[in-house]
């Protein structure tokens, strides 16, 4: 099983905002990473994270137990089960085949910050529907595939802020652009998306909801001409970073970020299938609704 959760650099975030409309789910973002409370079994709750850079979905050994899931060795280090239901707010799977193994990616979650978390909601439990998440509130719905999904904020309004730079600013195309949806390919059940990185590319971007991070291959950093900050750090792990001009996706564009380039130490080096990864300081400021039926992610501001 191929697992993806880049680098975190982490800190606890503020509270999960109030649901508010109906179909609704508060999250919350310590680590910068998305978590939001489920039932497992009718047993719970249990804080996952809500990762599509994961192509299964995971429970920790311990969340494992407590949700009376029965599991048998798939490799010498993780095991495998079947969840008879998984249950988000009114988002429910059931018969959903989960591995059972302590991501150690997520550790820092748990060791420096106290955070319980039980497991991940990847691939497998998102892709049955379309996902939007809503950063600035603080909240995100889990919609049918085959039903509209919402495109507009509490107030009901649809257009965009006029282009706007500045550290962690999104822009668009002219004002009150309506922005259009992307189409992505997914590969290994991971979206990658078209961009580009400093006005240059293609950049093939990997969608991360589960990363801290914005991440750049060193192979792109050097192709792109980036110029890098060398820092610490350990082999197969990030060792230097970027301070970015511009990282879009679509109309989508947001400037201010400083990336970590490096390869995550769990890919091959002819492995990596995207140029970079798009994480928490690109998203931290967008609704992201993400259709795998469709394979289209839309990005938008309100």
């Amino acid at each position: 099983m191929r697992r993806l959760l880049p680098f975190l650099m982490l800190w606890l975030a503020a509270p999960a905002a109030p649901a508010g409309e109906a179909g609704w789910i508060p999250f919350r973002l310590p680590g910068k990473v998305v978590l939001v409370e489920a039932t497992i079994n009718g047993r719970g709750p249990f804080l996952m994270i809500v990762d599509s850079g994961a192509t299964e979905t995971v429970l920790t050994p311990a969340a494992a137990r407590r949700a009376g899931l029965k599991s048998w060795s798939a490799t010498p280090d993780q095991r495998k089960g079947v969840a008879r239901e998984v249950a988000v707010g009114a988002a429910v799977l059931k018969d959903l085949p989960v591995f059972v193994f302590d991501p150690p990616q997520a550790l820092p979650l748990r060791l420096d910050k106290g955070i319980d978390y039980a497991g991940l909601l990847g691939y497998t439990f998102l892709a049955a529907f379309t996902t939007t998440l809503d950063y600035p509130a603080r909240r995100l719905r889990f919609d049918p595939p085959d039903e509209p999904h919402p495109r507009t904020n509490a107030a009901g309004s649809q257009g965009l802020p006029g282009a706007v730079r500045g550290v962690g600013n999104a822009a668009t195309t002219g004002t009150n652009a309506k922005p259009k949806a992307v189409a992505f390919v997914l590969k290994d059940h991971l979206i990658h998306v078209p961009g580009t990185l400093n006005g240059k590319g293609p950049v093939t971007w990997l969608l991360d909801t589960g990363s801290a991070e914005v991440m750049v291959l060193p192979g792109t950093a050097r192709r792109l001409g980036l110029n890098l900050v060398r820092g610490g750090g350990s082999p197969g792990a990030p060792t230097a970073f970027s301070a970015l001009d511009e990282v879009a996706i679509g109309d989508t564009r947001i400037s201010g970020i400083t990336a970590v380039v490096g390869r995550l130490a769990w890919e091959s080096p002819a492995g990596a299938t995207y140029d970079g990864i798009v994480g928490f300081p690109f998203l931290s400021n967008l609704v992201v609704t993400v259709n795998y039926k469709e394979r289209t992610v839309l990005l938008r501001r309100e």
